[in-house]
């Protein structure tokens, strides 16, 4: 197996959590993993102070992804429903865009200086891939930062996947 490239942390928002993925693309297809999801809202607990929330999440981060060059461990975690793989022939194309998104206000950071507004969206990169699953056209956008978006490109053209870029 050829991996192409590996795409960190993109993230998307998926109802009251923010859920993080590393994304491989190899010359077999595309394996999205989930290293975990942080909350956006808090109803039933009180919060953990964001740092330590950071923490875990590193922790479980650190712990996958020493495993991305193993073909056994890759596909271990596909039967384990941890990981989504699309093979290549499924892949209908790749749609890069540059984005700006709200920024949820339990993410919000204070300005440095009192006197700036605070940010209130950030600019990312969309990836949407589009894929045939039995009957049905599916897809599935995570966001990333824009400063990779020629590696994404490369690393897609390599594989062979259409791609539009908006």
């Amino acid at each position: 197996m050829q991996i192409y490239v590996v795409v960190y942390s993109a993230f998307r928002d998926f109802m009251e959590y923010r859920e993080y993925y590393d994304l491989i693309i190899s010359d077999q297809g595309l394996y999205m993993l989930l290293l975990g999801r942080l909350p956006l809202v808090y109803k039933k607990h009180p919060a953990l102070p964001k740092r330590v929330e950071k923490q875990l999440l590193e922790i479980m981060k650190s712990r996958s992804r020493d495993k991305y060059h193993d073909m056994d461990t890759l596909m271990r975690l596909v039967h384990q429903k941890r990981a989504m793989f699309i093979p290549n022939e499924n892949v209908v194309g790749v749609v890069l865009n540059e984005e700006e998104i709200p920024i949820p206000p339990i993410l919000r950071k204070p300005p440095s200086d009192p006197r700036e507004p605070p940010k209130y969206s950030q600019r990312v990169l969309a990836i949407t891939t589009y894929w045939k699953d039995s009957s049905q056209l599916r897809s599935l956008t995570l966001y990333t930062t824009p400063k990779i978006k020629d590696k994404i490109k490369r690393g897609l053209k390599e594989a062979g996947y259409y791609i539009s870029i908006t």
